[in-house]
């Protein structure tokens, strides 16, 4: 009795399957070898549904030659699917000739000679009837389990060099047949003696079942479309069948007045008029249901297409991610689309759009992160649900984490773009709106705006560098005049300060002589600390300007110097520029701290420099009335790091906008308003002085409206070596 349930289940689902598959748009080979495929499996299990179910043994037998006779096509049609699944057949050509013609010999062999092939049939393993296989029978086996493990062995090693997309699909597929064929094929055993009832024939409904939900899952139909097809098909024949027969059932009495005793003619008319027309009735309802989805995805489709084809003629990073996100959420229909590109060795987000999302997505993705390494080693498109799916199913650690960083960012797929080996950026799509999946046309159309957009970042990060280079030569030949000048300006200072030591030195002795004398002993107390600080002024002087000239002449004069009187020694000197009590300057920085080995002079420029752009920033916050308890502040803090002395300078100013921070220690580049205050060297010359000359590291971080902090970090006198 099974064998009887299983051989209908056999039918019933291969006429499904086939049903699905070639109402499926649009129709190609693949799908026409599998229509058949499914109709060879339906005669297979109608013929052991006939064969078991009939009493008589010359009817059964009957039915057992046309079972088997018909799965002689079922391997042959497996074969000719698995080579164009893999895209084979034109190179397996003679490969598939050689098995037709092999089944051509076995097939004319069993209408020949039916007895070669199956010989009668008896009671075997509980069942009443069973073939009773003759010498041809054997060449059928050895055809089919031949084709079989052929077609197998082709989808294996097509598997590895599928696209991403695919290769789930070809996974279940290769599984699936490789079940189905072995259980299928345990109906073979009895009639070679082996008395093992072929139970696994109940289990291959259930394999053509799984191979139609792959087909569903992964979007080799659409789901839409078959579904109207159905909906229409099942409306337009029941009004076919229908209409004949309610016009027969009511209408009768009418029939006869008109027909007399043939009124039966009449139902018949109705019944071949809506035959004929049903069809054409269907065909024209199902293109219109498929224009219109074939025109929904032509819209977005077009769009991507010129996009694609207008993104290179766009220059700017900033303007060609903020137009990609743009089309790509009005044409997709996604929840969000965010653009990341490549700079410093760190994908950082350029431009981010949202149509109905509720999140923050990550504003950089590293090089070492899981997602970007995926994308490196595909160079193609990641779907977020294969990454979850091939993850879970191959127990692939890395796959998981790809898929949680795509959980995390709440992303459906992400393209990269690369040039050769060199990534660009990366495009980050969010789920669509419609809640379908990404088709494999969608994929193919958004690989090739990925590389279009790849190729169009290039451009602009070229353009930007080039810019970038040619200002830079500029400014290297602006310092190489101004330190020309500098150095000139210097001598000239230089030997007018020599003067004022002489003559102020001069004025002390005499001074000092005539104390007492000609004038009063508090006064000339009071005049020599005059000239005291006058010379003590001179030989500061002196030494700023010794300290260009080395500057400008690439000498170093090193010393140990301690960080508390360099700070002090600032302090003390901008008083002459900031009026008291304007600034709260906070000095932590106390005397135990170990010396730095530097040049005093211009490690003095360089904090000069700190303090007096802070000031400002804080007087531009101060007048601009943000708050009117705002206190201008500014902080020193030093602590020791290993080898190098880490110094720390806080203010509350104004910042530094983003946009200004790329190009802080550019030359000639202010930020200041008035451009009396400021020409853009300091913070160029700061930064040379702390990492060129004195081989440390300075860098700023600013949070705007909020102020400035800078790191610097200077070599301990006790590292020895000065760079």
């Amino acid at each position: 009795m099974f064998m009887v349930v299983g051989g209908l289940l056999i039918v019933l689902c291969a006429l499904v399957c086939c049903f699905v598959i070639l109402l499926s748009r649009p129709v190609n080979w693949i799908k026409f070898v599998w229509g058949f495929f499914c109709l060879s499996v339906a005669a297979w299990g109608y013929g052991l549904f006939r064969g078991h179910l009939d009493v008589e043994p010359a009817e059964s037998l009957f039915w057992f030659r046309l079972a088997n006779f018909s799965a002689t096509f079922i391997a042959l049609f497996f074969l000719h699917f698995c080579f164009l699944m893999t895209d084979e057949w034109r190179k397996q050509k003679k490969v598939l000739f050689l098995y037709t013609f092999w089944a051509l010999i076995v097939l004319f062999g069993a209408l020949l000679e039916p007895q070669l092939f199956i010989k009668n049939v008896r009671p075997i393993v509980g069942l009443n009837a069973y073939p009773v296989i003759g010498p041809i029978f054997t060449f059928y086996v050895a055809f089919f389990f031949a084709s079989y493990i052929r077609a197998l062995v082709s989808l294996f090693f097509a598997y590895r060099n599928m696209p991403s997309l695919r290769r789930q699909q070809f996974r279940y597929i290769f599984l699936t047949f490789l079940f189905a064929f072995s259980w299928g094929g345990s109906a073979f055993l009895p009639m070679y003696g082996i008395l093992i009832p072929p139970y696994g024939v109940l289990l291959v409904p259930i394999f053509l079942a799984i191979v139609t939900w792959i087909t569903v899952r992964y979007q080799l139909v659409d789901v839409r479309v078959f579904l109207s097809r159905i909906i229409f098909l099942f409306s337009i024949y029941v009004i076919v069948l229908g209409t004949p027969f309610i016009a027969a059932l009511f209408g009768r009495s009418f029939f006869e007045s008109v027909l007399g005793a043939n009124w039966w003619a009449g139902p018949l008319c109705l019944l071949f008029l809506f035959a004929t027309a049903g069809p054409f009735i269907l065909l024209h309802f199902v293109r219109g249901i498929e224009n219109m989805f074939e025109k929904e995805r032509m819209v977005y489709q077009e769009a991507l297409i010129r996009a694609a084809d207008r993104v290179n003629h766009v220059k700017g990073v900033d303007f060609l991610s903020r137009l990609v996100v743009h089309v790509l959420t009005y044409s997709l229909k996604v929840e969000y689309a965010s653009v990341y590109v490549c700079r410093d060795n760190v994908f950082s987000l350029m431009a981010h759009r949202s149509r109905r999302f509720k999140g923050d997505v990550p504003g950089q993705f590293t090089f070492d992160s899981y997602l970007v390494r995926a994308l490196a080693e595909e160079r193609k498109a990641v779907l977020a649900d294969e990454a979850k799916l091939r993850g879970r199913d191959y127990g692939d650690d890395f796959l998981i984490s790809v898929s949680r960083e795509f959980d995390a960012a709440k992303a459906a797929l992400a393209l990269p773009c690369w040039v050769r080996d060199r990534g660009m950026g990366i495009i980050l799509l969010g789920p669509k709106l419609s809640g379908r999946v990404f088709s494999t046309n969608d994929i193919k159309i958004l690989s090739v705006l990925a590389g279009q957009v790849a190729l169009a970042m290039q451009n602009s990060l070229y353009l930007e560098n080039l810019t970038d280079t040619r200002e830079r030569l500029i400014e290297s030949e602006k310092m190489a005049t101004i330190g020309f000048l500098v150095g000139g300006l210097a001598h000239q200072l230089k030997n007018r300060f020599t003067s004022l030591v002489f003559f102020s030195d001069f004025a002390s002795r005499k001074v000092a002589h005539h104390r007492g004398v000609l004038f009063p002993e508090a006064e000339c107390d009071e005049t020599l600390s005059y000239i005291g600080k006058i010379t003590d002024g001179v030989h500061s002087s002196k030494q700023v300007v010794n300290g260009v000239l080395n500057y400008a002449s690439d000498r170093e004069v090193r010393g140990d110097v301690s960080m508390s009187s360099l700070v002090a020694a600032t302090l003390e000197l901008i008083e002459f520029k900031i009026p008291s009590g304007r600034v709260v300057f906070d000095n932590r920085i106390g005397e135990g701290l170990p010396a730095v080995r530097g040049n005093f002079a211009q490690l003095q420029e360089v904090f000069f420099n700190m303090v007096d752009n802070a000031y400002d920033a804080m007087m531009e916050k101060k007048n601009a009335g943000f708050d009117a308890a705002y206190e201008p502040r500014m902080s020193f803090e030093a602590l020791p790091e290993g080898d190098m002395l880490h110094v720390t300078v806080l203010d509350n100013g104004m910042g530094i906008t983003p946009e200004n921070m790329r190009r802080l220690f550019t030359p000639l580049f202010s930020t200041k308003r008035d451009s009396r205050k400021g020409h853009g060297l300091g913070l160029y010359i700061m930064r040379q002085i702390i990492e060129k000359n004195h081989g440390g590291r300075i860098t700023v971080s600013s949070d705007y409206m909020q102020g400035v902090r800078i790191d610097m970090h200077l070599p301990l006198a006790a590292a020895g070596q000065f760079a």
